[in-house]
């Protein structure tokens, strides 16, 4: 019996091998005049995936088209942040190169996305999805229509914008697209899995048993954005941290407040550690707002299958950032640390042999690859086109690294009132950060990963966890990383390191000049601040 049960392991794990292993011979990845449905997700980590060796089936759906699918295991946005990563991706070019830098930034008027080329070239284009961002922000709102014939990335009334995320007009797309006598485009920003993570509470994963103090706060900004290095701070009597944004929403108050009244009735009085049980619980929850989120993408998937048009349709699913859940002590996404930035990509093309492909790749390369699909020439862009690659002209990877940018600091969101001199001072980090555009940028390879703070200056004036815990905190110019000892980036080998250091040192310098002249052709909205999250 042992030995049957060792042979059925070894068959099982042989037709694994086999399946996944990149064919010798030419594979062919082009669908020339295909449809292209890009599904765009948010917050969702690539290790919180069966696909990718998750222990939970937190997004079955998927799983089950990436079976079917080139799967990419090393996929990096350029960004932390939803439409900063989400246009680059769009664009084929690097935040600074594109002009969407922020919330309250415009997509330069020299720079084509994907929609306004697919259109040039005979496509209808739609939108249609449950991010808020694309569709509240003014001058989001009015860089991402460019291109689309019908634009709805967030349709709902609800006042409550956080479970809003979960409504999205499938039928209403998917009839858009059986309707279109010409090649077209669909994309698909879904926002369910971003925080609260599990909106309606329907557990699956989530510890029911659990007593402690996160169980009557809110999942979310407010709560989380206490927490860090793995301890709440508990919010000061009298103040009201928010994130304030350039939106005419007042009505959003009401909420703000009620959660603030939560955190003051029902949060700890002092400063407390989160422990184990408290971690899992959050590890609950995000995984619940996945399988949450799974569902929805399962439904575009079969609708699709149901009106045959998969058939001659390139679908790709992507997520433009992941989340930090605790691992180092915040919760969020807030910096380019590993989980934030390493996200799920699988692209299915009518015909392609799917497999799994471990080369580096990232977000400014998919508009490219995508256009390559399609047989469509175009200029030269920050991306690179991985055609060549995954068709077997070339055995080379095409990338030997991908950079990051952190844009804009999360601080510049902030505003603390009750607290005349925090929130004057975020006001003054506003006002130059319009100016200056603090970021920090980072070069990533297969094996290392170095981080130039160049952001450092101001954070050491206006850093959230500094007026957080009330301790200043020594930031370093560089932080680098041996990614395959330290996945969690915790040991800065900078000093240690300079036969390392030093060589990514000048590479990431140079990419970082390509970007410098870019940052004076930025456009700017005027902000009137009204809350956010």
């Amino acid at each position: 019996m042992q030995r049957i049960s060792a042979l059925l392991l070894v068959l099982v794990l042989g037709s694994y091998a086999m399946y996944y292993a990149i064919p010798e011979d030419v594979s062919n990845v082009s669908c020339d005049n295909c449809n292209l449905v890009i599904i765009t997700l948010d917050s969702v980590r690539l290790d919180h995936m069966a696909l990718y060796g998750y222990e939970r089936s937190t997004t079955p759906n998927i799983d089950n088209f990436g079976q079917g699918a080139l799967v990419f295991t090393n996929y990096f946005s350029t960004s932390y942040l939803t439409p900063v990563s989400a246009f680059s991706m769009l664009t084929g070019r690097y935040p600074f190169s594109n002009g969407v830098v922020s919330f309250y930034s415009y997509l330069r008027d020299d720079v084509t996305s994907l929609a306004e080329t697919l259109q040039a070239e005979g496509y209808r284009a739609a939108a249609f999805g449950s991010s808020p961002e694309y569709e509240l922000f003014p001058s989001l709102k009015e860089s991402g229509m460019r291109g689309f014939d019908v634009y709805k990335t967030f349709t709902s009334d609800d006042p409550d914008i956080l479970p809003s995320r979960s409504q999205v007009p499938v039928e209403e797309a998917i009839a858009w697209a059986e309707d279109s006598s010409q090649p077209f485009f669909l994309w698909m920003p879904i926002g369910a899995a971003h925080w609260p993570y599990d909106p309606f509470e329907e557990r699956t994963f989530t510890d029911a048993g659990y007593d402690g103090f996160l169980r009557n706060l809110p999942s979310g900004f407010k709560t989380y954005s206490q927490i860090y290095k793995g301890t709440y701070y508990p919010i000061r009597e009298g103040t009201m941290p928010n994130v304030r944004q350039s939106l005419h929403l007042p009505e959003y108050s009401s909420r703000h407040t009620e959660e603030v009244d939560l955190l003051l009735e029902w949060g700890p009085s002092a400063t407390t550690s989160l422990n184990a049980e408290d971690l899992e619980y959050v590890r609950g929850r995000y995984d619940d707002g996945l399988l949450f989120m799974d569902r929805i993408v399962g439904d575009i998937i079969a609708t699709l299958e149901e009106k045959h048009l998969d058939r001659d349709t390139i679908i790709i699913i992507e997520s433009v950032h992941g989340e930090e859940l605790g691992e180092r002590g915040v919760i969020g996404h807030y910096d380019i640390d590993e989980a934030t930035i390493r996200s799920p990509l699988m692209i299915k093309v009518p015909g392609a042999r799917s497999r799994r492909i471990d080369a580096l790749i990232s977000g400014v390369d998919i508009y490219p690859t995508a256009l390559s699909m399609l047989g469509i020439d175009m200029a030269m862009r920050d991306g690179i086109d991985f055609v060549p690659f995954l068709s077997g002209v070339t055995s080379t990877e095409p990338r030997q690294e991908v950079f990051l940018t952190r844009t804009p600091l999360f601080e510049t969101l902030y505003t603390v009132e009750g607290d005349s001199m925090t929130s004057a001072r975020y006001e003054r980090l506003r006002s130059e950060d319009a100016r200056m555009h603090y970021h920090d940028s980072a070069i990533r390879t297969n094996e290392w990963k170095l981080i130039h703070r160049t952001s450092r200056v101001a954070l050491s004036r206006y850093s959230w966890w500094q007026y957080l815990t009330g301790n200043i905190e020594n930031i370093p110019e560089y932080e680098l990383y041996f990614l395959l000892d330290d996945p969690l980036e915790t040991t800065n080998l900078y000093n240690e390191r300079p036969d390392i250091a030093t060589p990514l040192q000048e590479r990431l310098s140079a990419w970082e000049n390509t970007q410098a002249s870019d940052r004076n052709l930025l456009k700017m909205q005027d902000t009137i601040r009204q809350e956010y999250f």
